[in-house]
């Protein structure tokens, strides 16, 4: 048997679907059923497309989908200084990034190798952001020469972004995550506020450093 090898497919077709799923309502979907029983993206026949592609399974992706949402986004910040931050773990398909960039959005990163893939997808280091707890000397560095944001989840990172502005010999913009420690009263498994978080400094944390200072 012959592997199967991941591939895709970027919709650019920006005419309407043959059947609209939905009368008098501003909201398109680039998805939808017709009349003949086949499933359309965009106007294009999804059976069809299948059959052109060489390997399968394959990812089909809707460029016009992708622009109308950052465009609903925008639509709803207007009048707000405010940044659209995708978050390139959710898919870190390099001509969607490109697109998005292209759109006007920043970039939320959680990685080294996220921050470096959205720095060569043209993304402007100051519209993006790094987060999470697993950021290393190495990935600092990077950021503070590039002049990305960076977001300050533990006392192990304030003490590597100090230790990379001063190999980078660069000011570096950051923010402190804290964490609260309340109860979201959500499952314990996606639970970000509470005492036993990974994620923010703990307030008694920040308290001790204050009497030490």
């Amino acid at each position: 048997m012959k592997p199967r090898v991941l591939t895709q497919v970027l919709s650019q077709n920006a005419a309407k679907t043959p059947l609209e799923t939905t009368k008098n309502t501003h909201f398109h979907h680039c998805f939808s059923k017709s009349k003949d029983g086949y499933l359309y993206c965009e106007g294009l026949k999804v059976d069809e497309i299948m059959e052109s592609v060489e390997k399968r399974p394959f990812y089909l992706y809707s460029k016009p989908q992708i622009t109308r949402n950052v465009e609903a986004y925008k639509s709803a910040l207007e009048g707000l200084t405010s940044i659209i931050g995708y978050a390139i773990k959710t898919n870190n398909n390099y001509k969607i990034l490109e697109h998005l960039k292209n759109l006007g959005c920043g970039a939320v990163l959680v990685s080294g190798n996220e921050l470096k893939l959205a720095l060569r997808a043209g993304f402007d280091p100051t519209r993006c952001i790094f987060n999470g707890n697993g950021k290393i000397l190495e990935d600092f560095v990077l950021a503070a020469e590039a002049g990305v944001f960076v977001n300050i989840d533990s006392e192990f990172d304030l003490e590597n972004i100090v230790a990379a502005a001063r190999i980078a010999g660069k000011r570096v913009n950051v923010l402190l995550r804290i964490n609260p420690d309340v109860d979201p009263q959500v499952h314990p498994y996606v639970a970000t506020g509470n005492e036993n978080s990974k994620f923010g400094i703990r307030n008694e944390k920040l308290r001790s450093r204050e009497i030490e200072e």
